[in-house]
């Protein structure tokens, strides 16, 4: 299982060389478990992006039959480290490859909605499915990368972040629904 992540905001068109970040499991935590924030850094953001899960094997496939080979949506969370006032998308792999680099958010199987409320502890915000380019995303993707039952892809991140601290929760819903519920320790 792997951890697709496309490093551009919502609403950006897939490009011919995507800038992709590729994620294993052992850096994915669960919106179960207590979030451990690194000693290696001082500052850390905690950003969501839109998630699916990929049920079918797949490669090379057309955008028209992407919605296919997805069938559940969630929330990922990215901690990353700010470095120069800045969060670390991509480069080294230190910075994507540690223990609860990534908070995965409890599945929603309902992939009917045209618009999904996103809300980040007092922030909100509202997206349209088709702003997330999700098929378009898996299409591309599924050009270099085998798509595989379990695999994760998030097409693009969301304008919502906060800074962890520790001793407190942080929560996330998707469309009225509490994905994500950590302690960040």
């Amino acid at each position: 299982m792997k951890l697709m992540i496309i490093n551009s905001p919502i609403g950006s068109a897939p490009t011919s060389e995507p800038d992709v970040t590729i994620v294993t499991d052992s850096s994915i935590t669960t919106h179960k478990n207590p979030l451990f924030v690194p000693d290696a850094n001082t500052e850390y953001v905690f950003e969501l992006a839109p998630a699916v899960k990929i049920f079918r094997l797949g490669k090379s496939i057309p955008v028209k039959f992407a919605c296919r080979y997805y069938d559940a949506i969630t929330l990922i969370a990215r901690v990353m480290p700010v470095i120069d006032g800045k969060p670390v998308r991509n480069g080294s792999a230190i910075y994507t490859a540690y223990d609860s680099a990534i908070v995965r958010g409890e599945w929603i199987d309902d992939l009917t909605k045209q618009t999904l409320e996103v809300t980040l502890g007092e922030q909100k915000v509202e997206i349209n499915i088709a702003d997330l380019r999700i098929d378009e995303t898996i299409s591309m993707l599924s050009k270099y990368f085998s798509m595989k039952i379990g695999d994760i892809v998030s097409p693009c991140y969301l304008p919502l972040s906060t800074t962890p601290v520790i001793d407190t929760r942080i929560t996330a819903s998707l469309s009225g629904c509490n994905v994500i519920n950590i302690k960040v320790k």
